[in-house]
């Protein structure tokens, strides 16, 4: 019941160091979403040129918070 959960929601200009506090935080046990990281590991920077990532199994725990796979 001591548990204590939060959501820290970033947003700013690019280069303004969102992704670097992230994964700061990541590093202090923080699970990092990134929905860009989410989509190109899914279908690849340029949807005309799809990646070769993993599909509805094996995703990565930001993916399984996403997208709901496993």
């Amino acid at each position: 019941m001591g548990e204590h959960a939060a959501v820290v929601m970033l947003c700013g200009i690019a280069g303004s160091g969102k992704a670097t506090y992230a994964q700061a935080l990541e590093r202090q046990g923080h699970v990092r979403l990134s929905i860009d990281e989410a989509v190109w590991t899914r279908i690849g920077h340029d949807a005309a040129e799809p990646a070769s990532g993993p599909g509805p199994t094996g995703c990565s725990k930001g993916d399984a918070l996403l997208f709901g796979c496993r």
